[in-house]
Parts: C-alpha cells; structure tokens; sequence
C-alpha cells in the first residue's frame, strides 16, 4: 500500500507499566483481579502518578529511536526501572525480575504471546488500511505507522494511546470488539497527518 507501513510492537516498556498498574490496581480495588497475582502487594511503592510519568518517559524513548532498538538497549532489568522510576530506587526488585521472567520466557512468555495474538490482526488490519485508502484520497506522503500491542487495559483513560507515528491496542479491548480491525485501521489513517 503506497505511502503507509505499518509495523507491529510488543512494548516493552508500556507493557511493563502496564503490569505494574495492574499490581497497583490488584491493591487497591477488591472486585476485580488483574495479572500478575502476586499475593505480597505490600511492596508497591508506586502510584497512578508515577505510572502515568513512566508512560510518558516510554513514549518518549520510542519517539527517539525504533521500538526494537530500544527495548533490546533497556533489556536490562534495572535499566529499565531507572529510565521509567527515575527518582525511585528499586525496591521492588522482584517485581521486576517477575515480569521480565514472565516477558521472554519461550516459548509462551508475554512477548511471544502478543506477537501470536498479534499477527494475524495485522494481517486483517492491512486489508482494512487498503480498503481505507481506495475509498478516501490520501496523499502520497510515505508514513511508518507502530502499533503498540499491550497485554491489558491502558491504565487510565487520560494516557495518550496515538501520537506521531504510533497508536497503542490493549488486544484484551481488540479482541473484545466485533469489527475491531475496521476502528483500528480508521484509527490509524485519523492519526496521519
């Protein structure tokens, strides 16, 4: 399709926040239980600010260079945690030690698990973005579009989910949709400038 590429990104980072909101969510409300289970909450030593300040810093990071380049550059644990907790020392090692045990575990850790789930909506999502693109005139300008695949839900509704060449899917809130692929693809081409 001329003029839009589009790639697909199991986040790292966003992931991780993403699992760390879920902790936090897991401490603070009753009704409902999020993965990871961990049974020892007391050790959250975060807050929905300090996720929402991560988000930020990962957006951030993937604006400043190719998804893949830098998730393998922040790949180690403490790196990580000291690009998105800047002010925080990590006290919750075990925490972090889990999720990435739980990412790149092979062959059905979190990775793997998005980019199966993954794969074949970008393969619907392609079509969807063709079909777009014969019905409305685009211009001919090339565009990389990201799609950033998550795990479970955007921790709260005032993160930004697009920006410049990237929009962020719960594929929990995907595969939850019946035309899921028709909104993302309009999503997409709304994205574009």
């Amino acid at each position: 399709m001329n003029g839009i590429s589009v790639c697909n990104h199991p986040s790292l980072l966003l992931n991780y926040v993403v699992y760390l909101s879920n902790i936090l969510q897991n401490k603070t409300q009753s009704d409902k239980v999020f993965f990871p289970y961990f049974e020892n909450s007391e050790e959250v030593d975060w807050n929905m600010e300090d996720l929402e300040h991560a988000w930020a810093i990962s957006l951030k990071k993937y604006e400043e260079g190719t998804p893949v380049v830098v998730d393998s550059t922040l790949a180690a644990g403490e790196l990580i945690h000291n690009t998105l907790f800047p002010n925080k020392p990590v006290s919750s090692a075990n925490m972090l030690d889990s999720f990435l045990a739980w990412w790149w575990s092979y062959p059905c850790g979190g990775k793997e698990a998005i980019e199966r789930l993954s794969d074949p909506i970008m393969l619907e999502l392609w079509d969807e973005l063709a079909t777009i693109k014969q019905e409305r005139t685009i211009g001919a300008q090339s565009k990389v579009v990201t799609v950033h695949f998550l795990y479970g839900s955007v921790p709260n509704d005032r993160l930004p989910i697009y920006g410049n060449g990237y929009i962020i899917v719960s594929l929990g809130d995907l595969l939850d949709k019946g035309d899921r692929n028709r909104q993302l693809a309009l999503d997409i081409m709304s994205s574009l400038p």
